[in-house]
């Protein structure tokens, strides 16, 4: 199937919204399974409720806020690619293309 970009921009957003509550995430790199920074996800929305989930309770020295890790609160899709610098170039692309959408 292959779709022109704005046709998929559009059928992303509707997707996006329903998970996210927003058409154009901000997007954010995290680490997944591989213990690494090489996946993608919308970013959480930051309430009171988020923002005490996102804490690593035993970090060496203190708790401190988690920006990378995925917690049942955040939204989907989460996914992996397998590489440091993809997630990257995917992040950047990604919140370029919702900051031209707004």
């Amino acid at each position: 199937m292959t779709t022109e970009l704005p046709d998929a921009r559009r059928l992303v957003a509707e997707l996006l919204k329903q998970d996210t509550g927003n058409a154009h995430p901000q997007w954010r790199v995290i680490i997944t399974d591989s213990e690494s920074p090489d996946g993608i996800a919308p970013v959480c929305p930051k309430t009171q409720d988020t923002d005490g989930l996102h804490v690593i309770a035993d970090y060496p020295g203190g708790p401190i806020q988690d920006q990378d890790g995925v917690y049942d609160c955040c939204p989907w899709p989460q996914v992996e690619t397998h590489s440091t610098l993809l997630a990257s170039y995917v992040v950047a692309l990604l919140n370029a293309d919702a900051g031209a959408t707004r």
